[in-house]
């Protein structure tokens, strides 16, 4: 029997780590798609290894679009049973000062390649799980990241399509993360944990227990898990 496997983008660094590593400990083995963070994939992949689980590698720039990754995931000797949308980019820019090509730069890396990444996983493996990593906070009006929090939205929206599109042999989920690592524009984590209800704008491992549940619940599809303190709230109010 071969090994089950995860593919998890973005994989090197940050949350796509954590969750790699999450993979491991559950049993599965994992499949860490880069782009160019190849020294923190060998750190990443001997952290792998210690769980004594096999770990293997892809790389694609996905702001030239992701066709292709999917393919070279299935010839690994492994299972594949679930696939993490997890590689993002991050990036101020709001309808004042559109840039043409920045707007599409973000949402081909943030909606249109997970997307791709969706069908190509439908039509190659068939059958298993997805997960979207999305942003608690992308409903609440911030005018510096006004096309990011665009790009989240429309992956929102298309996970909960696709859930009714690929049942009954793929889940479809998604988890919405608040303030769990400090940002590169502020250095820290921000406001959000004095304005989340429990005070608490999450963590990694709140984070990899998310996962964990929408990994092993086999009754859940179309669902949103927000691990933010409640922050999401506040948008709705």
């Amino acid at each position: 029997m071969k090994k089950k496997a995860i593919i998890v983008t973005g994989a090197a660094r940050r949350v796509g780590r954590a969750l790699s590593i999450q993979c491991a400990k559950m049993g599965y083995s994992v499949i860490g798609h880069y782009l160019s963070s190849e020294k923190e994939l060998e750190t990443l992949s001997a952290e792998i290894k210690k769980e004594k689980v096999p770990f293997y590698s892809v790389s694609g720039d996905f702001s030239k679009g992701a066709e292709g990754i999917i393919e070279k995931c299935i010839r690994f000797p492994v299972q594949i049973s679930g696939l993490i949308n997890n590689a993002s980019i991050f990036e101020k820019g709001n309808f004042l000062n559109l840039s043409k090509d920045e707007y599409f730069n973000l949402l081909t890396i943030n909606t249109f390649a997970p997307l791709q990444l969706m069908n190509d996983f439908a039509r190659h493996v068939k059958k298993g799980f997805i997960i979207n990593l999305l942003d608690a906070n992308v409903f609440a009006f911030n005018k510096n990241f006004e096309i990011y929090r665009m790009s989240k939205r429309f992956l929102e929206d298309i996970t909960l399509d696709l859930a009714l599109l690929y049942a009954p042999d793929i889940r479809v989920n998604a988890i919405a993360p608040g303030a769990v690592l400090p940002s590169k524009f502020t250095g820290k984590k921000g406001p959000w944990k004095k304005l989340a209800p429990l005070k608490t704008g999450g963590n990694i491992d709140d984070l990899s227990l998310a996962l964990r549940y929408a990994i092993e619940n086999k009754s859940i599809t179309g669902q949103i898990l927000f691990v933010d303190g409640g922050l999401h709230l506040r948008s709705k109010i």
